[in-house]
């Protein structure tokens, strides 16, 4: 039974083959550099945030595990993309595809972004005059 669970365990080294997994085990350095980050990275944001639950002050511990925390995420994710890479080499060749741009989406997206722009441009245009700012203009002194 527990060899049957161990089976049908979704692991993604394990899934990739023999060739893939050297990748990360000095088969390609920037794999294998970004795997021993991510691992230090971890480790050290648990430990971060281990300490900082005993202090009074625990922001900025809980400010460094989050930091730490993104800089495993990254990690993984670049990870990702260079095992991904690695798996689709024999089959997926972006050469061979023909680029087509798609001109019938772009007056949507340059309306869209010209309302943005002119919604934050309203914004900006209505926020000094408004009675807050302005009694508090007044009372400074500022005109």
């Amino acid at each position: 039974m527990y060899e049957a669970g161990n089976a049908r365990r979704s692991r993604i080294l394990d899934a990739s083959g023999r060739g893939d997994r050297t990748l990360f085990l000095g088969g390609n350095a920037l794999a294998t550099l970004l795997l021993m980050t991510g691992i230090a990275a971890a480790a050290a944001a648990i430990l971060v945030v281990a300490r900082a639950v005993r202090l009074d002050d625990y922001r900025l511990g809980a400010l460094a595990g989050t930091g730490l925390t993104a800089l495993v995420v990254i990690a993984m994710a670049v990870m990702l993309d260079i095992l991904r890479d690695a798996y689709l080499k024999p089959y997926f060749h972006p050469g061979r595809f023909v680029v087509q741009t798609q001109w019938a989406v772009l007056p949507l997206f340059l309306a869209v972004f010209l309302g943005g722009v002119a919604l934050w441009v309203a914004m900006l245009w209505r926020y000094p005059f408004t009675a807050a700012v302005k009694a508090e203009a007044s009372r400074s002194g500022a005109r």
